[in-house]
């Protein structure tokens, strides 16, 4: 059974039947939510699912509030439910019914019997599939040092979840001061890490910081230091569509560093309605206008040909933040540049 489809099952087959996670954590109920797992199946949205690299996580959240959430990775010891797990997609709602991994990980798994799907999502225009540029561990090899964009922090900075280019990579830190240090990151700040390739689990591949090596996770820059400074970034014009969590389509600028590591800056105007309208519209004309050159890219459209200056404040406020904003007082402090 090829490692991409079998999802991780030496992972799953450190699975208990009996044990529970617990009761309360991250404002969830895992006693509930096992029961759940075990019965009907346990209600969430696919939070990223990346065939390739056998990566698939799902978000549960709260029953009365949206924004209490945690995210799950996903295994399979079956060929069926491996089958099922490939063919999902980001936003798509799904029940799954099975168990938590008692495997130790700072995390908690979900050992996948079956996957009941709820409502498939689908994006206007339709993503198609994927290639990733790049290819793990192939393009990073057995071992070295490489920068990275944190994508989150959990389980007390023990589980640091990092972006290479377009992959996202678990990292497992065992090292405490090493936790500490994961543990105070933001999404979006950059770190250098010295790190090996694990052997186990396969699929995904997971890192961990090179214990031979002294300050094998350093903090390069903390993205919250930008908040409330003044703003002037020229890039590429990027599109999210609107999704469950968004019911218009969201425009950004994104610029790409010396590492080949992206930033996607949000134009928003949180104080004045019609002026946040008025930004979505004069970027939305101008990428219909040319929606021909737009290129699908993980979660997002980019377009080459549309270069764009935004001028305004930062604003990074949470460490969870998805994307650096930038703060605009009208619509005339964005500039177009077609190329």
């Amino acid at each position: 059974m090829k490692t991409s489809l079998c999802l991780g099952i030496a992972l799953a087959m450190a699975v208990s039947t009996t044990a529970s996670a617990g009761a309360a954590r991250d404002g969830l109920d895992y006693d509930q939510m096992l029961t759940a797992l075990k019965g009907d199946g346990l209600q969430g949205e696919v939070h990223g699912a990346v065939e390739g690299q056998g990566l698939f996580v799902l978000t549960v959240r709260a029953p009365d509030d949206f924004f209490t959430h945690a995210e799950f990775p996903l295994v399979a010891d079956q060929a069926a439910a491996a089958e099922t797990l490939r063919h999902l997609s980001r936003h798509d709602i799904v029940k799954i019914k099975g168990d938590w991994v008692q495997n130790h990980a700072p995390i908690h798994h979900i050992l996948v019997k079956e996957v009941v799907m709820v409502k498939k999502y689908e994006t206007t225009p339709a993503m198609g599939h994927y290639d990733y540029q790049v290819q793990v561990p192939h393009d990073l090899g057995d071992s070295g040092t490489a920068v990275f964009k944190v994508h989150a922090s959990a389980g007390e900075g023990h589980v640091l979840v990092v972006e290479y280019k377009d992959v996202i990579l678990p990292v497992f830190v065992k090292d405490a001061a090493q936790a500490a240090t994961a543990a105070a990151l933001w999404r979006g700040d950059r770190i250098r890490l010295a790190y090996n390739v694990r052997e186990y689990p396969e699929q995904p591949v997971h890192l961990e910081p090179n214990k031979t090596v002294a300050d094998a996770l350093t903090v390069v820059s903390r993205v919250q230091d930008l908040h409330g400074k003044p703003a002037s970034v020229t890039g590429v014009l990027t599109q999210f569509p609107k999704s469950p969590q968004v019911m218009f389509d969201i425009y950004a600028i994104e610029t790409t560093d010396a590492d080949g590591l992206y930033t996607d800056y949000t134009l928003i105007n949180f104080d004045d309605p019609a002026v946040f309208t008025a930004i979505r519209n004069k970027l939305g004309a101008a990428w219909a206008a040319h929606v021909a050159s737009a290129k699908q890219s993980r979660n997002r459209w980019v377009n080459p040909q549309i270069r764009i200056t935004a001028t305004g404040i930062f604003n990074e406020v949470d460490p969870g933040q998805a994307n650096p904003q930038i703060l605009l007082k009208s619509a005339s402090d964005v500039t177009l540049n077609i190329e």
